[in-house]
């Protein structure tokens, strides 16, 4: 089951404590936790970019898990057809070339750009990036780290 894990394959939600997101310099600027624990995380960096959500994916896969398809599903609903301006950015760990990798990146946010386009999103309010390889959460020295690592992040662009 570990290795479903690390592979993408298999997937968990983890309810966390405000304090311990306090804590995460990933989350250091403006934090959102429901009563009820973290289901999701709100941070708005220097870039006006207030992020939404982060998406998993296996080794080498630009497919969406079943619980990323129900996250996005629900993310699509929230934002609705309101004109949100949509940022979505896809990543990889390092393993395999740099132009291998951009190209992977694009693939998966591609695929969570079909998702919401297919739930009502408007083409027009979504922008689509890769940065693969080069924007890692944490070091790619581990497997643990580089399954961290290869993600699409949602964001809401919030002016400029």
């Amino acid at each position: 089951m570990l290795a479903q894990y690390r592979e993408g394959a298999l997937q968990k939600e983890q309810v966390i404590e405000s304090s311990q997101l306090a804590s995460n310099p990933y989350l250091s600027r403006t934090q959102a936790v429901s009563l009820d624990g973290c289901q999701s995380y709100v941070v708005t960096d220097s870039n006006h970019q207030t992020n939404l959500a982060r998406v998993q994916f296996g080794f080498d896969q630009s497919s969406l898990t079943p619980m990323a398809r129900d996250s996005l599903h629900t993310l699509a609903r929230s934002i609705g057809e309101n004109g949100t301006q949509i940022l979505v950015e896809g990543h990889t760990d390092s393993m395999g070339s740099a132009g291998y990798n951009q190209e992977l990146g694009l693939k998966r946010a591609l695929s969570v750009y079909d998702l919401l386009r297919y739930q009502g999103v408007d083409k027009q309010n979504i922008t689509v990036r890769t940065l693969g390889e080069t924007q890692p959460l944490e070091p790619n020295n581990s497997s643990k780290n580089r399954a961290i690592n290869r993600r699409a992040e949602i964001m809401v662009v919030t002016g400029n």
